[in-house]
């Protein structure tokens, strides 16, 4: 198994987070089948920590349609937001991270409380709430859960302390994944209360 974590202390000074900003009119074609809105311009996580000089950056919300290009035009599934513009609303029973004025992080699911968010970035799933895994193992002799990449923020301390996870999948012999709860206890194993 392959992870990537970055624990972040979000009472540092200067710190600021950036979600993917809605796109400009005409700005990109649509990616195929073309058949959705276009709600921003789909980039690699490479490319788009370069052009927005970031130092970390991670593929955070689902999105679609899943294309090996960048430059088009893609869909955010669920709540985003960047630097207070909207960029996707809420959709199914999406959660979301809510990164705040006042420099907190907070887990929430829909509807959404907006008042003081800066930043958003939808999720799947919450996996891990006040420090119980919200998925569970299988029975012995169950149907094992599938295993898949997965990328998940933790949060403790009342929304001061954040870990940014990337597990490699899909990987024969490198890195398969993980499966959700193995995802809440890698997460509670860091030491978050709170995980995406």
């Amino acid at each position: 198994l392959v992870l990537h974590v970055a624990r972040v202390d979000l009472r540092a000074r200067g710190l600021r987070w950036f979600a993917t900003p809605p796109a400009l009119p005409g700005s990109a074609p649509l990616a195929p089948p073309g058949r959705h809105a276009g709600e921003t311009v789909g980039q690699f996580t490479s490319s788009f920590l370069r052009e927005h000089g970031l130092q970390l950056a991670i593929n955070a919300a689902p999105f679609g349609p899943v294309v090996d290009e960048e430059g088009l035009l893609l869909d955010v599934a669920g709540l985003q937001l960047c630097l207070g513009r909207p960029v996707s609303g809420p959709a199914k029973d999406y959660p979301a991270l809510l990164l705040m004025a006042d420099g907190r992080a907070r887990l929430a699911r829909p509807p959404f409380d907006l008042d003081g968010v800066v930043n958003a970035v939808g999720g799947f799933d919450i996996v891990l709430e006040r420090g119980v895994a919200l998925f569970r193992p299988p029975a012995e002799g169950a149907r094992q859960p599938a295993l898949h990449p997965r990328t998940a923020v933790g949060l403790a301390d009342e929304g001061r302390r954040a870990w940014l996870v990337v597990v490699d999948g899909r990987q024969e012999g490198y890195s398969l994944g993980v499966a959700l709860h193995e995802l809440a206890v890698l997460l509670r194993a860091l030491g978050a209360t709170e995980g995406i």
